[in-house]
């Protein structure tokens, strides 16, 4: 017959037998005792594997992502950095922040996580992001229309080495708050990445409004508020002259798509 705690004789002090009694329920949550286990997040793929297990988090699984996805970009980052190297070199296009050409681990890592608060059904261990390669080059429009043929001539370039332009979104209408041209391009591996074209003037208005424009991108901003930031973003933007050309329909791409952001 089991003893109890009732049986032992004489009496243990309070303090002894509460150490015996945490040790006890230690030992049965550890056997499973403790409760239903935690179901895996990620369902296993096609192929049959399973994701990381679920006690790893959901933090760990998109920072293993995030250092798969870092080393698929630096495979490809000498390539497309010579090819747009030499471009810029023949249309006169300089880089802005090339030394920032390489997303980080912990920054792609929290946009995966963001992207898996967002779409719950998102496999973390299949993440994929358009920017882990990235770059930004300055084209200006000097004569008129050479911001348009500069742009058409780097992609000509990317695409002749077997890159593929996926999207291109073009967003210099006026009276919204933001304007440039932003490009995602696969590479011949299927990684993609990411190509944008701004002037002088539009590198200027993006740094003035960018506190706005991270504000009124917030949940909790209230929408009175994000139309004030919205207003006073487009009241900046304005004054950016738009490059000769850059609305013309295909003018840069034949994929290009002319975009306006609409007022909150």
């Amino acid at each position: 017959m089991m003893r109890t705690e009732r049986d032992v004789w004489p009496p243990r002090p309070l303090a002894q037998r509460v150490t015996t009694l945490l040790g006890l329920l230690l030992t049965l949550t550890a056997c499973g005792a403790g409760g239903p286990a935690t179901a895996p997040i990620d369902a296993p793929d096609a192929a049959g594997s399973t994701s990381a297990p679920a006690s790893a988090g959901i933090a760990d699984q998109a920072e293993q992502r995030a250092v798969i996805l870092r080393r698929e970009a630096e495979a490809i980052e000498p390539d497309v950095t010579k090819t747009l190297k030499q471009v810029a070199e023949q249309v006169g296009a300089e880089f802005v922040k090339l030394e920032f050409r390489l997303k980080t681990v912990r920054s792609a890592a929290r946009k995966i996580r963001k992207h898996k608060l967002e779409d719950p059904e998102l496999h973390v261990d299949s993440a994929k992001l358009d920017d882990m390669l990235r770059y930004t080059m300055r084209l200006e429009d000097e004569p008129p229309g050479h911001y348009v043929e500069a742009g058409r001539e780097v992609l000509r370039a990317v695409e002749a080495q077997g890159h593929r332009v996926e999207r291109l979104k073009n967003y210099w209408p006026r009276d919204d708050n933001y304007s440039g041209v932003n490009c995602v391009l696969r590479a011949p591996g299927g990684m993609k990445w990411e190509l944008q074209f701004h002037t002088a003037a539009s590198l200027a208005a993006a740094v003035t409004t960018r506190a706005w424009y991270e504000e009124m991108r917030r949940v909790d901003t209230p929408l009175a508020r994000k139309r004030e930031l919205f207003d006073e973003m487009t009241r900046v933007w304005n004054e950016v002259e738009v490059p000769k050309s850059a609305l013309s329909p295909k003018a840069i791409h034949e994929r290009a798509q002319i975009l306006e952001r609409p007022r909150p």
